[in-house]
């Protein structure tokens, strides 16, 4: 009897110490995750302020690169859902039409004012008066089976008001919350599938959500500052 108690005890030692260590190392595997991911979206962040168009599509989800090319991404500012010619039309040249893909190969330079081909810059929010200059990285949620996570950022710069509704030129310091969302595919992170859900006409503003919005919505994440993960108050200058 003083055997099997002892026993029982041991084993029960035992599989309490092995729970231990398996939550200890879960909590340590998502520090590590949050971390890595950290400096994901840190250099995803540079890659977009430096409108390095090919390392920006590379970040994108397997999905969403076997349905757009590089040339649609670019063409259409990289603000485009991989469901696009199924889901959406585009307004050009006065009708609502989709470009072809041909079109769009041999447009992928802007025209400026004189009608010379400008460079194309990837556009940091939806609203073309918006100027960002500062960025920092404030969270990084993993979820807790490791498929999801996001990242919650601060944009800080100047919106001018719209010359076109009032005289003279007015500007105003500007703060926005904005988030990334993630998936983890064979071991990597990518921006997840998205789709786009406000579509004003006459005056288009992308907001976009995880596509597989039911399975986001019941994912639990697991929250870490910046802090937390030994990074600080880090912040990333966007000026060009």
């Amino acid at each position: 009897m003083v055997f099997r108690i002892g026993l029982l005890t041991l084993t029960i030692y035992l599989l309490g110490s092995s729970l231990g260590i398996a939550y200890g190392d879960t909590g340590k595997d998502k520090t590590q995750e949050a971390k890595k991911l950290y400096e994901i979206q840190k250099d995803y962040v540079k890659d977009k302020i430096k409108s390095n168009w090919e390392k920006i599509y590379s970040y994108q989800h397997p999905e969403f690169r076997k349905e757009i090319s590089l040339s649609e991404f670019k063409y259409f500012d990289g603000k485009v859902t991989h469901q696009y010619r199924r889901d959406g039309r585009s307004h050009v040249s006065g009708g609502y039409t989709l470009p072809s893909k041909e079109h769009i190969n041999t447009h992928q330079d802007k025209k400026d004012i004189l009608g010379f081909p400008a460079f194309r810059y990837y556009p940091m929010t939806s609203n073309k008066y918006v100027n960002i200059d500062k960025i920092s990285i404030d969270k990084i949620l993993i979820g807790n089976h490791g498929k999801y996570a996001k990242s919650v950022m601060t944009y800080k710069g100047l919106e001018t008001m719209d010359p076109g509704r009032m005289r003279g030129m007015l500007k105003f310091p500007i703060t926005l919350t904005m988030e990334d969302y993630w998936e983890k595919i064979d071991g990597n992170w990518y921006i997840t599938l998205l789709r786009n859900t406000t579509n004003f006409s006459g005056n288009i503003y992308y907001h976009f959500i995880p596509n597989d919005k039911s399975s986001w919505e019941s994912t639990k994440f697991t929250e870490f500052d910046s802090s937390d993960l030994g990074f600080g108050s880090h912040v990333i200058h966007a000026k060009k």
